[in-house]
């Protein structure tokens, strides 16, 4: 799969289900915001960019919420970039469209949007590195613009899916765009080896809507037995949805995202280029 055609295609969405990413976007900022704000790291924070913005909503909620100075959101898809500067805009708060997905080439414009500024307090990388071919040449040049990030990534990989159900494990033809997988257990291992240094960090499961997301369903030029086959997979899709949502109720956390998932990690990091683990 080539990622910019997949970043293109990916916001092409009805209302209904832009919403329902606006929602996700909501409740990730608000686990995010009582962690930082916990461990009193929100006073840190003062110009931010968010590298892979998406519709906006994440940074302009942390925009709003927190007294930021200067907010700059960055991302290839110009549909979303669209949507973000007209929803979100404001003063000191702005979207910008990359034009390629090079690392060097998205940090030499930054550096020139984010002007008069030399750096930047923290990059966000929100539900991103999942999709980067290079997460250590991207974390290596941001790093030249930032002293910390936060960092959020999904937690998808687990015994049920991996063993149980038909799964589309990531790679160039995963429907998501997901190039790899974490467990509760390697996640861990993943942000330190790219020479991130987490001040505090997090796991959590998700709310049942984000690990089940609104789907497009269609019946539209279907013969009778392929009809039959995705009432099938609905049917299975909404068993499954509910089994999990029972079991995270009655499982501790990482239990619960090792054998079952889907749950969330996040961070908030300093870089040190000398700490990139190589095995």
């Amino acid at each position: 799969m080539n990622l910019e055609n997949f970043y293109s295609s990916w916001s092409l969405k009805n209302e209904k289900m832009i919403k329902n990413d606006l929602i996700g976007a909501m409740r990730k900022f608000n686990i995010i915001q009582k962690g930082l704000k916990k461990k009193k790291l929100l006073v840190l924070f003062d110009a931010m960019i968010d590298f892979g913005c998406g519709y906006g909503s994440f940074l302009n909620l942390f925009f709003e919420n927190n007294h930021i100075k200067n907010g700059f959101g960055f991302d290839f898809s110009n549909n979303s970039i669209r949507y973000a500067k007209n929803k979100h805009e404001k003063t000191n708060l702005s979207y910008h469209e990359l034009k390629n997905l090079n690392p060097v080439d998205s940090v030499s414009l930054m550096r020139r949007k984010i002007e008069p500024l030399k750096k930047v307090d923290v990059i966000a990388l929100i539900d991103l590195l999942e999709h980067v071919p290079d997460c250590y040449k991207l974390i290596h040049e941001l790093s030249i613009i930032t002293d910390y990030f936060l960092i959020k990534l999904p937690l998808e990989s687990s015994i049920f899916d991996n063993y149980v159900i038909k799964k589309t494990f990531p790679g160039p033809q995963h429907y998501n765009g997901h190039l790899r997988e974490f467990t509760v257990n390697n996640v861990y291992y993943f942000v330190r080896k790219l020479g991130l240094n987490p001040i505090f960090e997090q796991v959590y499961k998700y709310n049942i809507h984000d690990a089940f997301p609104l789907q497009k369903i269609s019946f539209d030029n279907l013969s009778p037995l392929q009809i039959l086959k995705r009432i099938y997979r609905i049917i299975q899709r909404f068993i499954i949805k509910y089994f999990k949502f029972l079991m995270s109720k009655l499982l501790p956390t990482k239990i619960f995202l090792r054998l079952f998932g889907g749950g969330g990690y996040w961070c908030f990091a300093s870089y040190n280029n000398d700490h990139i683990l190589k095995p």
